[in-house]
């Protein structure tokens, strides 16, 4: 009875064990190289920047505001033309592209790799 009980502990574990592993190799899957992309008003600006996503993109459903980290960001006015990042201002609309990996806090987490300015608040 013993026995039978111990073989069927090491069953789950080991079920649970590989379970997580085959989540994790999916999440870990780079041969996708388009980037996510979605649009955002801005609500604060600084080192990085502070954005409400669009209610129907599938980052609000992650968070109401995302922080944007703009280390390697390239910047471009809604003219398409290579910009600084100090024209982005509070309410104006961007398009965002980033990897897609967000990381769940309040606010979301994410790094972008372009913003396009899309409206500028008047």
């Amino acid at each position: 009875m013993r026995r039978l009980r111990f073989v069927m502990i090491m069953v789950l574990v080991l079920s649970i064990s590989l379970a997580a592993c085959s989540k994790i190799t999916d999440n870990n899957d780079n041969t996708n190289t388009e980037p996510a992309i979605f649009e955002a008003e801005i609500i604060e600006t600084g080192d990085r920047l502070l954005v409400a996503p669009d209610e129907d993109s599938s980052e609000y459903k992650s968070s109401d505001k995302i922080s944007v980290g703009l280390l390697e960001t390239e910047f471009f006015d809604d003219k398409g033309e290579k910009v600084s990042s100090d024209i982005f201002k509070p309410g104006d609309r961007i398009k965002i592209y980033y990897n897609g990996i967000i990381a769940e806090s309040y606010p979301a987490q994410i790094s972008a790799d372009k913003i396009e300015l899309i409206g500028q608040n008047q």
